[in-house]
Protein backbone atom coordinates (compact mmCIF):
# COMPACT_ATOMS: atom_id res chain seq x y z
CA UNK A 1 0.00 0.00 0.00
CA UNK A 2 2.72 2.50 1.03
CA UNK A 3 4.77 1.65 -2.05
CA UNK A 4 1.73 2.27 -4.30
CA UNK A 5 1.03 5.58 -2.57
CA UNK A 6 4.58 6.82 -3.22
CA UNK A 7 4.52 5.33 -6.72
CA UNK A 8 1.41 7.38 -7.50
CA UNK A 9 3.16 10.59 -6.41
CA UNK A 10 6.29 9.68 -8.38
CA UNK A 11 4.29 8.92 -11.55
CA UNK A 12 2.44 12.23 -11.32
CA UNK A 13 5.69 14.20 -10.94
CA UNK A 14 8.04 11.84 -12.77
CA UNK A 15 9.75 14.45 -14.97
CA UNK A 16 10.77 16.68 -12.08
CA UNK A 17 11.73 13.73 -9.87
CA UNK A 18 13.74 12.09 -12.66
CA UNK A 19 15.86 15.22 -12.97
CA UNK A 20 16.46 15.56 -9.23
CA UNK A 21 17.40 11.88 -8.80
CA UNK A 22 19.71 12.07 -11.84
CA UNK A 23 21.46 15.01 -10.20
CA UNK A 24 21.74 12.97 -6.98
CA UNK A 25 23.36 10.09 -8.86
CA UNK A 26 25.88 12.37 -10.59
CA UNK A 27 26.62 14.12 -7.29
CA UNK A 28 27.27 10.84 -5.46
CA UNK A 29 29.46 9.43 -8.23
CA UNK A 30 31.50 12.63 -8.09
CA UNK A 31 31.77 12.30 -4.32
CA UNK A 32 33.02 8.73 -4.67
CA UNK A 33 35.73 9.79 -7.12
CA UNK A 34 37.22 12.47 -4.85
CA UNK A 35 39.22 10.10 -2.54
CA UNK A 36 40.68 8.37 -5.61
CA UNK A 37 41.98 11.66 -7.02
CA UNK A 38 43.10 12.75 -3.55
CA UNK A 39 45.20 9.59 -3.32
CA UNK A 40 46.71 10.26 -6.74
CA UNK A 41 47.49 13.84 -5.68
CA UNK A 42 49.30 12.73 -2.52
CA UNK A 43 51.38 10.17 -4.38
CA UNK A 44 52.04 12.78 -7.08
CA UNK A 45 53.25 15.34 -4.53
CA UNK A 46 55.67 12.79 -3.08
CA UNK A 47 57.14 12.46 -6.62
CA UNK A 48 56.93 16.24 -7.27
CA UNK A 49 54.16 15.71 -9.86
CA UNK A 50 51.47 18.39 -9.52
CA UNK A 51 49.24 17.42 -12.44
CA UNK A 52 46.94 15.11 -10.36
CA UNK A 53 46.06 18.12 -8.17
CA UNK A 54 44.48 19.78 -11.21
CA UNK A 55 42.35 16.69 -11.75
CA UNK A 56 41.27 16.82 -8.11
CA UNK A 57 40.32 20.51 -8.37
CA UNK A 58 38.23 19.95 -11.53
CA UNK A 59 36.38 16.94 -10.09
CA UNK A 60 35.74 18.72 -6.79
CA UNK A 61 34.35 21.85 -8.48
CA UNK A 62 32.04 19.81 -10.73
CA UNK A 63 30.79 17.87 -7.68
CA UNK A 64 30.16 21.11 -5.73
CA UNK A 65 28.32 22.77 -8.64
CA UNK A 66 26.06 19.74 -9.24
CA UNK A 67 25.30 19.55 -5.50
CA UNK A 68 24.37 23.24 -5.38
CA UNK A 69 22.05 22.94 -8.39
CA UNK A 70 20.41 19.83 -6.92
CA UNK A 71 19.72 21.45 -3.53
CA UNK A 72 18.11 24.51 -5.12
CA UNK A 73 15.99 22.43 -7.48
CA UNK A 74 14.87 20.03 -4.72
CA UNK A 75 13.12 22.71 -2.68
CA UNK A 76 10.98 23.88 -5.61
CA UNK A 77 10.06 20.33 -6.60
CA UNK A 78 9.06 18.99 -3.19
CA UNK A 79 7.19 22.06 -1.96
CA UNK A 80 5.00 21.81 -5.07
CA UNK A 81 4.42 18.10 -4.45
CA UNK A 82 3.50 18.69 -0.79
CA UNK A 83 1.00 21.43 -1.63
CA UNK A 84 -0.76 19.30 -4.23
CA UNK A 85 -0.93 16.18 -2.02
CA UNK A 86 -2.18 18.02 1.07
CA UNK A 87 -4.82 19.93 -0.96
CA UNK A 88 -6.05 16.63 -2.42
CA UNK A 89 -6.21 15.14 1.10
CA UNK A 90 -8.24 18.01 2.53
CA UNK A 91 -10.54 18.08 -0.49
CA UNK A 92 -11.25 14.33 -0.45
CA UNK A 93 -11.35 13.71 3.31
CA UNK A 94 -14.99 13.28 4.43
CA UNK A 95 -14.03 12.69 8.09
CA UNK A 96 -15.39 15.60 10.22
CA UNK A 97 -12.63 15.05 12.79
CA UNK A 98 -10.59 18.27 12.45
CA UNK A 99 -7.85 16.98 14.75
CA UNK A 100 -7.26 13.95 12.57
CA UNK A 101 -7.26 15.99 9.34
CA UNK A 102 -4.75 18.45 10.82
CA UNK A 103 -2.56 15.58 12.00
CA UNK A 104 -2.71 13.95 8.57
CA UNK A 105 -1.67 17.22 6.91
CA UNK A 106 1.38 17.26 9.19
CA UNK A 107 2.08 13.58 8.57
CA UNK A 108 1.99 14.13 4.81
CA UNK A 109 4.88 16.53 5.32
CA UNK A 110 6.82 13.53 6.66
CA UNK A 111 5.94 11.52 3.53
CA UNK A 112 7.27 14.30 1.31
CA UNK A 113 10.34 14.69 3.54
CA UNK A 114 10.93 10.96 3.11
CA UNK A 115 10.90 11.42 -0.67
CA UNK A 116 13.06 14.55 -0.57
CA UNK A 117 15.64 13.52 2.02
CA UNK A 118 15.36 9.89 3.08
CA UNK A 119 15.10 8.39 -0.40
CA UNK A 120 18.20 10.39 -1.29
CA UNK A 121 19.97 9.12 1.84
CA UNK A 122 18.99 5.54 1.06
CA UNK A 123 20.06 5.85 -2.58
CA UNK A 124 23.30 7.50 -1.45
CA UNK A 125 23.89 4.70 1.07
CA UNK A 126 23.44 2.06 -1.63
CA UNK A 127 25.82 3.93 -3.93
CA UNK A 128 28.31 4.46 -1.10
CA UNK A 129 28.33 0.80 -0.05
CA UNK A 130 28.62 -0.64 -3.56
CA UNK A 131 30.90 2.11 -4.88
CA UNK A 132 33.18 2.11 -1.85
CA UNK A 133 33.65 -1.67 -1.96
CA UNK A 134 34.36 -1.47 -5.69
CA UNK A 135 37.05 1.15 -5.08
CA UNK A 136 38.46 -0.68 -2.04
CA UNK A 137 38.81 -3.83 -4.18
CA UNK A 138 41.42 -1.96 -6.25
CA UNK A 139 43.54 -1.77 -3.10
CA UNK A 140 42.71 -4.97 -1.21
CA UNK A 141 40.23 -7.83 -1.79
CA UNK A 142 40.73 -8.96 1.82
CA UNK A 143 39.37 -5.66 3.12
CA UNK A 144 36.32 -6.04 0.85
CA UNK A 145 35.69 -9.49 2.35
CA UNK A 146 35.91 -7.95 5.82
CA UNK A 147 33.34 -5.33 4.77
CA UNK A 148 30.96 -8.03 3.52
CA UNK A 149 31.38 -10.03 6.73
CA UNK A 150 30.57 -7.07 8.95
CA UNK A 151 27.40 -6.32 7.00
CA UNK A 152 25.84 -9.48 8.49
CA UNK A 153 25.65 -8.23 12.12
CA UNK A 154 24.57 -4.77 10.92
CA UNK A 155 21.61 -6.25 9.01
CA UNK A 156 20.71 -8.48 11.97
CA UNK A 157 20.78 -5.57 14.45
CA UNK A 158 18.87 -3.35 12.03
CA UNK A 159 16.00 -5.84 11.81
CA UNK A 160 15.38 -5.74 15.57
CA UNK A 161 15.84 -1.98 15.63
CA UNK A 162 13.24 -1.58 12.88
CA UNK A 163 10.63 -3.63 14.74
CA UNK A 164 11.09 -1.57 17.91
CA UNK A 165 10.93 1.73 16.05
CA UNK A 166 7.79 0.65 14.18
CA UNK A 167 5.95 0.09 17.47
CA UNK A 168 7.12 3.44 18.86
CA UNK A 169 6.19 5.27 15.64
CA UNK A 170 2.66 3.86 15.79
CA UNK A 171 2.21 5.06 19.37
CA UNK A 172 3.59 8.50 18.55
CA UNK A 173 1.39 8.98 15.48
CA UNK A 174 -1.70 7.82 17.41
CA UNK A 175 -1.08 10.53 19.98
CA UNK A 176 -0.47 13.18 17.31
CA UNK A 177 -3.84 12.40 15.72
CA UNK A 178 -5.53 13.45 18.97
CA UNK A 179 -3.47 16.56 19.59
CA UNK A 180 -5.79 19.26 18.19
CA UNK A 181 -8.82 17.82 20.03
CA UNK A 182 -6.89 17.51 23.29
CA UNK A 183 -5.73 21.14 23.15
CA UNK A 184 -9.15 22.38 22.01
CA UNK A 185 -10.87 20.74 24.98
CA UNK A 186 -8.98 23.07 27.31
CA UNK A 187 -8.48 20.39 29.95
CA UNK A 188 -5.07 21.13 31.46
CA UNK A 189 -4.61 17.68 33.01
CA UNK A 190 -5.54 15.93 29.76
CA UNK A 191 -3.21 18.20 27.80
CA UNK A 192 -0.32 17.57 30.20
CA UNK A 193 -0.96 13.82 30.03
CA UNK A 194 -0.94 13.94 26.21
CA UNK A 195 2.38 15.80 25.99
CA UNK A 196 3.89 13.64 28.72
CA UNK A 197 3.09 10.52 26.68
CA UNK A 198 4.76 12.12 23.64
CA UNK A 199 7.78 12.98 25.80
CA UNK A 200 8.11 9.40 27.06
CA UNK A 201 7.79 7.99 23.53
CA UNK A 202 10.44 10.42 22.24
CA UNK A 203 12.82 9.43 25.06
CA UNK A 204 12.34 5.75 24.20
CA UNK A 205 13.02 6.52 20.53
CA UNK A 206 16.16 8.43 21.49
CA UNK A 207 17.36 5.56 23.71
CA UNK A 208 16.91 3.08 20.86
CA UNK A 209 18.84 5.38 18.54
CA UNK A 210 21.67 5.72 21.09
CA UNK A 211 21.92 1.93 21.53
CA UNK A 212 21.97 1.44 17.77
CA UNK A 213 24.66 4.14 17.48
CA UNK A 214 27.17 2.51 19.82
CA UNK A 215 26.58 -0.90 18.26
CA UNK A 216 27.42 0.55 14.84
CA UNK A 217 30.49 2.26 16.26
CA UNK A 218 31.78 -1.10 17.51
CA UNK A 219 31.35 -2.53 14.01
CA UNK A 220 33.13 0.53 12.59
CA UNK A 221 36.03 0.09 14.99
CA UNK A 222 36.46 -3.56 14.01
CA UNK A 223 36.46 -2.65 10.32
CA UNK A 224 38.91 0.24 10.63
CA UNK A 225 41.40 -1.61 12.84
CA UNK A 226 41.01 -4.82 10.84
CA UNK A 227 41.69 -3.03 7.55
CA UNK A 228 44.80 -1.37 8.96
CA UNK A 229 46.14 -4.73 10.14
CA UNK A 230 45.40 -6.32 6.75
CA UNK A 231 47.24 -3.55 4.90
CA UNK A 232 50.07 -3.65 7.45
CA UNK A 233 50.66 -7.38 6.91
CA UNK A 234 50.92 -6.75 3.17
CA UNK A 235 54.06 -4.67 3.67
CA UNK A 236 54.87 -1.36 2.00
CA UNK A 237 51.83 0.66 0.94
CA UNK A 238 51.79 3.99 -0.89
CA UNK A 239 50.66 6.87 1.31
CA UNK A 240 48.11 8.12 -1.22
CA UNK A 241 46.60 4.67 -1.67
CA UNK A 242 46.26 4.26 2.10
CA UNK A 243 44.57 7.67 2.47
CA UNK A 244 42.19 6.89 -0.40
CA UNK A 245 41.28 3.48 0.99
CA UNK A 246 40.69 4.95 4.45
CA UNK A 247 38.33 7.51 2.90
CA UNK A 248 36.44 4.75 1.11
CA UNK A 249 36.16 2.80 4.35
CA UNK A 250 34.57 5.83 6.00
CA UNK A 251 32.23 6.15 3.01
CA UNK A 252 31.28 2.48 3.37
CA UNK A 253 30.61 2.95 7.10
CA UNK A 254 28.45 6.00 6.41
CA UNK A 255 26.43 3.80 4.08
CA UNK A 256 26.02 1.14 6.77
CA UNK A 257 24.77 3.72 9.26
CA UNK A 258 21.91 4.58 6.91
CA UNK A 259 20.58 0.98 6.96
CA UNK A 260 18.95 1.11 10.43
CA UNK A 261 17.90 4.72 9.85
CA UNK A 262 16.17 3.81 6.58
CA UNK A 263 14.39 0.89 8.28
CA UNK A 264 13.17 3.26 11.00
CA UNK A 265 11.93 5.82 8.50
CA UNK A 266 10.23 3.20 6.31
CA UNK A 267 8.43 1.76 9.35
CA UNK A 268 7.14 5.22 10.25
CA UNK A 269 6.17 5.87 6.63
CA UNK A 270 4.11 2.67 6.47
CA UNK A 271 2.16 3.70 9.57
CA UNK A 272 1.60 7.24 8.25
CA UNK A 273 0.29 6.09 4.86
CA UNK A 274 -1.99 3.52 6.51
CA UNK A 275 -3.56 6.31 8.55
CA UNK A 276 -3.91 8.68 5.60
CA UNK A 277 -5.51 6.04 3.38
CA UNK A 278 -8.11 4.98 5.97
Amino acid sequence: MEANFIKGIVNHHRKNLLLTYTLVLIEKLGELSIPFFLGLSIDGLIKQNFIPILYLVVVYLIWAIIGTIRHRYDTKTYTNIYNQVVFDLIGNDKDPNTSKIAAHATLIREVIDFMEFDMVYIAAAFINIIGAMAMISTYSIDVVLLCLTLMVPVLYLSKGYGLSMRELSQKKNSELEKQVDVISNGNILETKHHFNILRIIQIRISNKEATNYWQLQLVSLVLLIGSLLIMGFKGAVQAGALVAMWSYLLTFLNGLEIIPYSIQRWSNLKDIINRIRK
